[in-house]
């Protein structure tokens, strides 16, 4: 492991009287501070918001086993989303403007959160109420919705509707979700799962992509989130397609990067969002040949 050390010069003077003719004199101590480690380190604590100050860096204080203990400070996660959580974080370590002050700890990444509150999810169009930690990130479309942890991208858990189940009948493992509904699960490479059961004319699926490497946060979130599932009351139906099998209109884009099927482009219209619909492909040629 890599170290770097820092030296504070600390200034000493004395004043003296000598032949009624007052002379001062000072000279300079060197104090050589710890070495920090120059790798990303991780560590577990309770995410304190403190003052801003010119003297130093460090928009919170990371509180551990009772001792403040690096000041924090990132560009890449919204730090104040987890103040007075314990929270375990990614980052490089440095010293502070004046390194008097405790080190500063840059976040790359937000690990997990360790005492997270539950957050609810309506999935009307879908028919259901799911829970995830509150961390997490989701987007949400007409027949599916998309969940992933926060500070990672693409689609970790998928809720969709199908017309066709993902397997033939009578394969899959039988559970049950929501405390009442009887389901299929289909066990993958990877740790990967779908889990899923029929609702009318369609197949409700929820499958599962776990991090690599795998997370053991992320498995419980998934396991938390098929307990947590309420049926709503209304019936879901689904979207309607048209002659060549693409639903109108259909979402794409996103945070998940939902592509469009083939013969059919994304026309986005949220530019911020980069969020769009799928459109024919042949539309383009009409609007030249206009």
């Amino acid at each position: 492991m890599l170290y770097g050390s820092v030296r504070i010069r600390t200034a000493q003077c004395v004043l003296a009287v000598f032949a009624l003719l007052p002379l001062a004199g000072c000279w300079f101590d060197e104090e050589e501070l710890p070495p920090l480690p120059t790798d990303v380190q991780v560590f577990t604590g309770t995410l304190l918001r403190v003052e801003l100050s010119l003297l130093r860096r460090g928009t919170h204080v990371l509180h551990i086993d009772g001792v403040d203990t690096y000041f924090v400070e990132s560009a890449q996660v919204p730090l104040s989303r987890y103040e007075n959580k314990t929270v375990v974080l990614e980052g490089m370590l440095s010293y502070n403007v004046d390194p008097s002050f405790l080190p500063v700890l840059d976040v790359q990444s937000l690990v997990r959160v360790l005492d997270e509150d539950m957050r609810q999810w309506p999935l009307r169009s879908l028919g259901v109420t799911i829970s995830l930690p509150d961390s997490w990130e989701g987007v949400l479309l007409h027949d599916r919705a998309f969940f992933h942890p926060a500070a990672t991208s693409g689609a970790v858990i998928t809720v969709a509707l199908q017309r066709d189940p993902p397997v033939e009948a009578g394969q899959g493992i039988p559970m049950v979700i929501g405390g009442s509904k009887r389901a299929l699960r289909i066990d993958m490479q990877d740790g990967a799962q779908i889990v899923f059961f029929a609702h009318r004319d369609a197949s409700l699926v929820f499958q599962f992509s776990p991090l690599q490497p795998q997370d053991d946060s992320v498995s419980a979130a998934w396991m938390a989130l098929l307990r947590s599932v309420q049926f709503h009351t209304a019936d879901v139906t689904l979207p309607s397609t048209g002659s060549d099998g693409a639903p109108p209109g259909t979402p794409c884009g996103g945070s998940a990067g939902i592509l469009c099927p083939e013969g059919y482009f994304c026309e986005i219209y949220d530019l911020q969002e980069n969020v769009g619909t799928c459109s024919p492909l042949s539309s383009l040629f009409e609007d030249v040949s206009q």
